[in-house]
């Protein structure tokens, strides 16, 4: 039963409106949805993939070792907002791989909890120079004003806010081990509850998945106004993604990166002929 829970939060929300908003260093702060983008940008899009967004990790370390990303941009929801993290690095890719990939997983009980251990760890060895947030643009599901609405966040102030946005991006009520969050004064949840979470300004040279090499039909996002569109395909990847996040410490980082590095390896001459484009 666990597993259709979401499907009766979001009504719920409404009814916590009342609630006192946590004080918010961006009050008043206004937000630019879209930045204005030259025609020599190219957006690699990233989707939600609950704990398979290590298997998209290792999809984008191999498309950062061996591609020119000079003029990408990335946009991304949920597991996919942290992966947009992880490409807009600017150095070493390995240092930062080791620092994501040996979290020790075992004590963890709530998505929510990895999530504030990989801020933590992150902000105790990084700061805000080491990467380009510029690149980064993060959907988020938020609750404002009795309205439900979808966000795109991209002016980034320092590397908190970079990391607070990526678990907004990533909450799922209850699932992900407490009920609200907030970000930027709004409710915010998770950003693959909206059927296409990413930036509209251009359209994307390349879509990664945690199926991008396993089917033509990957996930990209769920909208509960489009519930019966849902192919049964997409919603079976949905549930293993809420699987996921409710048996954290059943997920091992390390074999699903290597999976994604693998698998992306294999599928090098498709690669090829996208950023031949791009």
């Amino acid at each position: 039963m666990r597993r259709f829970c979401y499907l009766y939060i979001i009504p719920l929300i409404s009814g916590f409106n009342f609630l006192n908003k946590p004080f918010n260093r961006f009050r008043g702060r206004k937000i630019r949805h879209d930045h204005e983008l030259s025609n020599k940008h190219k957006l690699i899009t990233i989707s939600p993939a609950g704990m398979h967004g290590f298997y998209q990790l290792g999809v984008c370390d191999y498309i950062k070792k061996n591609y020119d990303l000079t003029n990408c941009v990335f946009s991304g929801a949920s597991a996919g907002a942290w992966n947009c993290l992880f490409m807009s690095y600017k150095h070493k890719d390995d240092n930062f791989l080791n620092t994501i990939l040996n979290i020790n997983t075992t004590n963890i009980r709530q998505a929510i909890e990895l999530e504030y251990l990989l801020k933590d760890i992150i902000i105790s060895k990084y700061s805000i120079d080491d990467f380009d947030l510029q690149k980064m643009y993060v959907g988020v599901f938020t609750f404002d004003n009795n309205e439900f609405k979808p966000e795109i966040y991209n002016d980034f102030v320092d590397l908190y806010d970079a990391l607070d946005c990526c678990i907004a991006s990533s909450h799922i009520p209850i699932v992900s081990g407490q009920f609200l969050n907030y970000y930027r004064d709004k409710i915010s949840l998770d950003g693959g509850f909206v059927k296409d979470p990413y930036l509209k300004t251009i359209n994307s040279s390349l879509h990664i998945t945690p199926t991008i090499w396993k089917t033509d039909e990957p996930y990209v996002g769920l909208n509960f106004k489009l519930f019966d569109m849902i192919k049964n395909k997409e919603y079976k990847i949905l549930i293993e993604q809420i699987k996921g996040f409710l048996n954290v410490t059943e997920v091992d980082p390390m074999k699903l990166y290597l999976e994604g590095y693998l698998d992306t390896l294999e599928n090098k001459l498709t690669l090829d002929t996208i950023f031949k484009k791009i």
